[in-house]
């Protein structure tokens, strides 16, 4: 039988497994994806910047989840020195809150 921990670790393995696209960065800090289902290389600022600026929902080594009010997380993660963000799909939000045994966002 599957642990949660196991869920989580390939739920997560599938959402940060798509080869990312770079993210224009050169709006500032506060430009982030609006598309769903792609994983978008950032910068180091913009993952420290969310990291510190709003309250984490969810943190596992370098990878956190937070949302504004209800709705769907914005994920980051790191890889070695680079950087990514996916914003996730309401179903996807779904699935990783049940996964992870955290509340929805806007439930806290």
């Amino acid at each position: 039988m599957e642990t949660k921990t196991e869920s989580l670790s390939e739920l997560i393995r599938l959402l940060t497994a798509p080869d990312p696209i770079p993210l224009n960065t050169g709006e500032g800090v506060m430009h982030l994806p609006t598309q769903t289902g792609i994983v978008f290389e950032t910068n180091e600022e913009t993952y420290d910047y969310f990291l510190d600026v709003l309250p984490v929902h969810f943190m596992s080594g370098h990878l956190f989840c937070f949302a504004e009010g209800f709705t769907p997380h914005t994920l980051f993660f790191r890889r070695g020195k680079r950087f990514f963000v996916r914003q996730l799909t309401e179903p996807e939000t779904h699935e990783f809150c049940q996964v992870a045994g955290i509340p929805l966002p806007g439930y806290w």
